[in-house]
């Protein structure tokens, strides 16, 4: 019998290795034609033997040895091992009662992530590489670019395409041989070519320490400051670390040397030491709209009589100490309302920022000013009363006036009392002399404008025109004295 044809032994299409691995731990008590050799090859495919040593249990003392050789190709059969026979027999079907429920989707090689799967994530240390890639897999330096993890190597058939087995230096200063991926054409010696974020890293959100440096015109290094990369949703960032620059007496470490506004730097004189708007720690001025003081409040009474209110903040120049509250060069609120006066009862008073009660206060009628709602002083016209107009001649002019109830005084009604009676001023309705005509009252209240004939005869009457001659004009002989 073939020992691959043993029961307990699953077809090559079922995974899983800690099955694989039972199978021939059980060789012993299976069969007794296992052939000359109890060495058996068996080809699984390019699976990790690193990987196959942790995840195996240890064999069991009595049961003969298994070597696993590991094989480039899955499908090729191993020299010492004759052509399984594939007929069944009824000692030969499996106990499933014994093996695990594999099912034919599976391999053995999906037991073991490959190293090459792990290569190339970000890490800090060693530690985080032999967690992934096995033992003998460190963090390698990648210079300013940050650190990825290496995998074990003697020369570049060990590696995957596109790395190549080189000496590198880890994180530790430690030497070592890993594959590192393979610079681009034309790059510096003693580079490597650029890693990216794997499903794994991007997952756990790897990252790794990095670096910017910076040189003066002259070539000289300025200095080195350190930062982070990671592994995020689109792929591994930018180096987060500041560009070095010279030292500007800023209270900052600029050329990254752990040291702040080292000489030559020589700070400048202070600007201020005291104020509200100087910064005692820098001991400069406040920048311009920095605000200072405390919030001012200004009182206004609205179209409506009610109390109104706006504020403003003060702020500091930027070229003084002095925090500027003058209420001309503020930046006032709009005025919203801070109190309702109530009609006939208050009034507003803006300069104490109050509704104040008011004597003899009305809100309407015809002698109520609705402004200040207060009466009218006595004699005023009362706005409610009909006009009751009066005309006369004044010379040759005809001119009218208006009368109306007036106010008392004491009431927001009008006042029908002849003593508080108002009478508009005369107003000219007409101007008969314009018109040569002469303004003659027939009738009482009605003047009107009528013909200029005024004489037909007389010393004192010009007959031609019928119109009394001027004041002055001689008339009749003179008398002798």
């Amino acid at each position: 019998m073939n020992p691959l044809d043993l029961p307990c032994c699953p077809p090559a299409h079922n995974h899983r290795l800690l099955v694989l691995v039972l199978c021939f731990s059980l060789l012993s008590a299976c069969g007794d034609s296992a052939g000359p050799d109890d060495n058996i090859a068996v080809d699984v495919g390019a699976v990790d033997a690193q990987a196959l040593d942790t995840a195996s249990p240890p064999l069991d003392s009595g049961a003969s040895a298994v070597d696993i050789d590991v094989a480039p190709e899955p499908d090729a059969p191993a020299e010492d091992v004759a052509a399984p026979d594939t007929t069944p027999t009824d000692s030969d079907e499996p106990d499933s009662t014994q093996l695990p429920d594999v099912g034919p989707e599976d391999s053995i090689a999906d037991a073991v992530a490959p190293a090459s799967k792990l290569i190339c994530d970000p890490c800090m240390a060693n530690s985080d590489c032999e967690q992934t890639a096995g033992d003998g897999a460190f963090c390698v330096s990648h210079g300013p670019a940050g650190a990825f993890c290496g995998i074990a190597c003697q020369a570049d058939a060990d590696c995957p395409s596109d790395y190549a087995c080189e000496d590198v230096t880890d994180v530790d200063d430690a030497n070592a041989k890993q594959c590192v991926p393979i610079a681009p054409a034309g790059a510096a010696a003693g580079s490597y070519g650029a890693c990216a974020c794997s499903a794994d890293a991007t997952q756990k959100g790897l990252k790794t320490k990095c670096s910017s440096s910076a040189k003066d015109a002259d070539g000289k290094l300025i200095g080195t400051c350190s930062g982070m990369r990671s592994c995020g949703p689109t792929g591994l960032s930018e180096c987060d670390a500041t560009v070095p620059t010279d030292e500007t007496c800023n209270q900052l470490d600029d050329d990254c040397d752990g040291q702040t506004d080292e000489p030559p730097c020589v700070l400048p004189e202070p600007e201020c030491t005291k104020g509200a708007c100087c910064d005692l720690k820098s001991q400069t001025f406040k920048s311009a709209g920095t605000k200072c003081g405390e919030k001012k409040s200004k009182y206004g009474c609205n179209a409506s009589g009610s109390l109104t209110i706006s504020t403003a903040q003060p702020t500091c120049s930027g070229t003084d100490t002095v925090c500027n509250d003058n209420d001309a060069d503020l930046k006032w609120s709009q005025p919203i309302m801070k109190q309702f006066c109530k009609n006939a009862f208050e009034k507003c008073n803006a300069e104490k920022a109050t509704c104040e009660p008011i004597a003899n206060g009305c809100v309407s009628g015809g002698c109520c000013d609705t402004k200040t709602k207060t009466f009218k002083a006595q004699g005023q016209q009362c706005s409610t009363s009909p006009a009751k107009w009066t005309q006369k001649c004044d010379g040759d002019k005809i001119v009218k006036s208006a009368e109306h109830s007036g106010c008392s005084g004491k009431s927001s009604k009008c006042s029908s009392d002849p003593a508080d009676t108002y009478v508009s001023p005369w107003q000219v309705v007409n101007d008969c002399a314009k018109n040569k005509l002469v303004c003659k009252t027939t009738t009482p209240g009605k003047p009107q404008c009528t013909s200029a004939q005024q004489c037909t005869k007389g010393t004192c009457c010009d007959i031609k025109t019928k119109l009394f001659k001027t004041k002055g004009t001689s008339c009749g002989a003179s008398l002798a004295k």
